[in-house]
């Protein structure tokens, strides 16, 4: 059975200068509060975090994969992954086909440039004024 568990963890950095990874903090209902972690189990704000989320790859090793500052898309980011690797384990992904690179036709480019037909029909607006050598004036 492969192993499913993606966790959220934010990254923070300490005065001393180090970057530990953290738990963040969730509230009621498995909300997450924004940016906050529990550094030496007690909950700080962390303005300068960034989430990251951890799973297993195929090789047996650990990832972290970094999700950015905004906790809502971490969280659905998170879920998209533990989805994948549910399907997955299921039999239920289908690997995406790259596309094949081609060449559709050549395209002359130079002082003689052709464009076969642009499909787009220029506007022309003529404008003309006429000026009679009269004051306009208001009445």
């Amino acid at each position: 059975m492969a192993n499913r568990a993606v966790t959220l963890y934010l990254r923070i950095k300490t005065p001393e200068g180090k970057k530990p990874y953290c738990k963040p903090v969730f509230l009621a209902k498995g909300r997450l509060k924004p940016l906050y972690a529990f550094v030496d189990g007690e909950p700080e704000h962390r303005p300068e975090g960034v989430y990251y989320m951890r799973f297993g790859a195929d090789s047996g090793k650990q990832q972290m994969v970094p999700l950015g500052n905004d906790p809502y898309l971490a969280l659905d980011k998170v879920a998209e992954k533990e989805r994948w690797l549910r399907d997955r384990e299921r039999g239920m992904v289908t690997p995406i086909a790259p596309h094949q690179p081609s060449i559709v036709r050549l395209q002359q480019i130079g002082r003689r440039a052709h464009i076969t037909h642009p499909r787009i029909e220029p506007e022309v607006v003529v404008v003309g004024l006429k000026d009679h050598w009269h004051s306009v004036m208001d009445r």
